[in-house]
């Protein structure tokens, strides 16, 4: 699966548009299924993966206190990011100017595959 570059015969790929600032082309596809997710859980991980340059590491607990000063900054501005991302889609939706599926991470990954995979595969 590709990330943030798109071809005219890609069936599916993934993206954090319009997350990326600077990227101003339109998107462009005929369903999109959003993933959504705990706000907070995403901005820790995608911490972790910064600090790591890793999906499957964590730091040590002195960079954690390093970055405590700056947390409450840091998660805002993401927040506010999240917010308008979630926003985009949600205008799309709610228009009815794209077909779009939302699914939690958590009945994706956790809580139900079986039939969210199903969900997905059906829409």
């Amino acid at each position: 699966m590709k990330q943030h570059t798109k071809e005219p015969r890609d069936l599916y790929y993934m993206s954090h548009f319009p997350y990326f600032p600077g990227v101003y082309e339109p998107f462009i596809a005929n369903k999109v299924v959003i993933v959504v997710r705990n706000p907070v859980d995403i901005w820790v991980s995608y911490l972790m993966l910064m600090l790591t340059q890793n999906h499957s590491l964590s730091t040590e607990n002195h960079l954690n206190e390093l970055l405590s000063a700056q947390w409450t900054t840091l998660l805002n501005d993401f927040l506010t990011s999240y917010k308008a991302f979630i926003q985009y889609w949600l205008n799309h939706y709610n228009n009815k100017t794209l077909p779009i599926l939302f699914i939690r991470f958590e009945d994706l990954i956790l809580n139900n595959k079986y039939e969210t995979l199903k969900q997905i595969f059906a829409f």
